[in-house]
């Protein structure tokens, strides 16, 4: 009886998917969840009715797996953890939405009939099959509003090939390191080129925007600096090893030759400021 007064109350559609989710994001387990669940309904207790929601909590409860996952990882691991929120999420809804709506005008009758082990089984398994037929077609939605949940800033995408999940393969993570290093050169040689056109014509934003890619470059350097001296840490092979070792001497390279572009742009407005020019010849 007891049980009985209980899963009446969790036949609210609120209730019932509030106590699954939290159920479930507690243990972070929706097997485990789902088991504890059928293991009630041996008791004669449970009825479709108070099931539904529960189950249907349970589909929420489990993404905090993926959520507690993403913490500390690059913003498209946040993104995937996202997609799984919402595609659950709005699975539910549409569910619920269908069933109760459905309900309100054939008042199914096995609503109120006692649910075993395999109903439970089949409900959890006929919505994630609804769902997922429902929700694949609109994997463009559901990716938008992850990238608009986890926004991307210019440091992160500049830097988002240095993920440090990767130093455990050595291998992948010195590649990376060298595409990023390819950025950083074209960053360098391309503020060293417009600096050697300001001799001749120089404004305050022509200058600020030379400064600007010097410090892009320090950021590359540090980022990429940090990043290879954690890779030295591993178990490498000769070859990678020889390959970080280029990378860190030639990443100082590129630095100083930021600084050069800086001094060039610095010498310009010098020049500008006491009427000092070129002569044509």
């Amino acid at each position: 009886p007891q049980f009985q007064q209980l899963f009446v109350m969790f036949q609210n559609p609120v209730i019932g998917v509030l106590v699954g989710a939290v159920v479930t994001a507690v243990i972070q387990s929706s097997s485990a969840s789902v088991g504890i669940l059928q293991a009630l309904s041996s008791t004669g207790a449970v009825t479709f009715g108070s099931a539904l929601p529960i189950i249907m909590g349970q589909n929420i409860g489990t993404c905090i797996t993926a959520i507690l996952s993403s913490f500390g990882t690059t913003k498209n691991a946040k993104r995937t953890a996202a997609v799984h929120l919402y595609f659950n999420i709005t699975g539910v809804v549409i569910f619920m939405a269908g069933f109760y709506g459905l309900n309100a005008i054939f008042d199914f009758p096995f609503v109120a009939n006692v649910i075993d082990q395999k109903g439970i089984a089949l409900v959890h398994t006929a919505f994630n099959v609804v769902a997922t037929a429902i929700l694949l077609p609109c994997a463009g939605l559901l990716e938008k509003m992850a990238m608009a949940t986890i926004k991307d800033d210019k440091e992160s995408e500049e830097f988002a090939l240095l993920d440090t999940l990767l130093l455990n393969t050595p291998s992948i993570a010195v590649e990376r390191s060298r595409t990023v290093v390819n950025e950083m050169a074209k960053t360098a040689l391309n503020g060293f080129i417009k600096s050697t056109s300001s001799i001749n014509s120089i404004s305050d934003e022509f200058v600020n925007q030379i400064k600007q890619m010097e410090k892009t470059v320090d950021k590359y350097e540090d980022k990429l600096g940090t990043y290879l001296v954690q890779l030295t840490e591993q178990d490498m092979s000769s070859e990678d090893s020889h390959q970080v070792s280029k990378i860190l001497h030639v990443i100082n390279d590129f630095e100083r030759i930021s600084d050069y572009s800086v001094n060039v742009v610095n010498t310009a407005e010098e020049m500008l400021e006491k009427q000092v020019k070129f002569s044509d010849e």
